[in-house]
């Protein structure tokens, strides 16, 4: 693999904790995909428990929890993270209903069927859509719901370009029919699915990005690393803006049977 498509995730992973901390969200969404996601479930039960996986410093955690009335348990495998998120909580005096736990989402410190929501924003990508539906299912009651966000082709095919990309960057992304498909033999009835706009990755991800680039790079004092890493978020920023007709990030709801 060239240098140039080092993939965002071998970089070194306080690097990538220091950049993306400084960032309102850790990946494409928005305030208002949380809450539309959140109206295709409707009202959760009385003392609902939501486990929200990939949790980065918690952005989605806070719009679910000034939404319900729900005790949240937010999971990040980066400790920074974590502490950034459990501290926010304590400010905004919520401390008592949400809190975040450092862990992996391959071995989830979870009691089966301990949760009427499961959601992850961006993040199931990193242990695989088809894997996380499954594996994920026996920490959700019957009848609970699951919720996510996932990065997917929104075309049957694509230039070649694309895929080129993809493939360099250790991206396999299915199609909204092949995900939709992995949900049902999970064994959960695929309730709704939407394509998050345009303006969830260039105003509310890669916009913020230029305000903290020039400062990340001082305080790393223009290390190769830190300046490679941050060509490759300009170079993916770019690479969006010119095909974002065919991938983009689509929130899946769904219900355990």
């Amino acid at each position: 693999m060239e240098q140039n498509h080092v993939p965002i995730t071998e970089f070194d992973m306080t690097l990538i904790a220091d950049f993306f901390g400084r960032l309102p969200r850790q990946g494409p969404g928005s305030d208002d995909a949380t809450r539309l996601a959140l109206r295709h479930i409707g009202s959760l039960p009385d003392s609902a428990r939501i486990a929200d996986i990939g949790c980065g410093t918690g952005r989605q955690t806070f719009t679910l929890a000034r939404s319900t009335d729900a005790q949240i348990t937010a999971v990040d495998i980066l400790p920074e993270f974590v502490a950034k998120l459990n501290e926010h909580a304590r400010q905004e005096g919520i401390a008592s209903r949400v809190a975040a736990v450092e862990a992996s989402m391959e071995a989830l410190p979870f009691a089966p069927e301990s949760f009427d929501l499961l959601w992850s924003e961006g993040a199931i990508t990193h242990i695989g859509f088809e894997r996380g539906m499954r594996e994920w299912s026996r920490f959700l009651k019957p009848g609970g719901h699951i919720a996510v966000s996932e990065f997917t082709w929104l075309t049957p095919e694509r230039p070649a370009a694309v895929d080129k990309y993809a493939a360099d960057n250790g991206i396999a992304p299915g199609t909204i029919e092949e995900n939709i498909l992995h949900m049902d033999r999970a064994g959960y009835l695929p309730l709704a699915h939407f394509v998050l706009p345009a303006s969830c990755w260039k105003t509310e991800y890669y916009k913020p990005m230029d305000d903290v680039i020039e400062t990340f790079l001082d305080d790393r004092g223009h290390s190769p690393a830190a300046t490679l890493f941050v060509e490759r978020l300009r170079e993916e920023a770019a690479f969006y803006d010119r095909y974002n007709d065919y991938y983009g990030y689509v929130f899946y709801i769904g219900r355990k049977r």
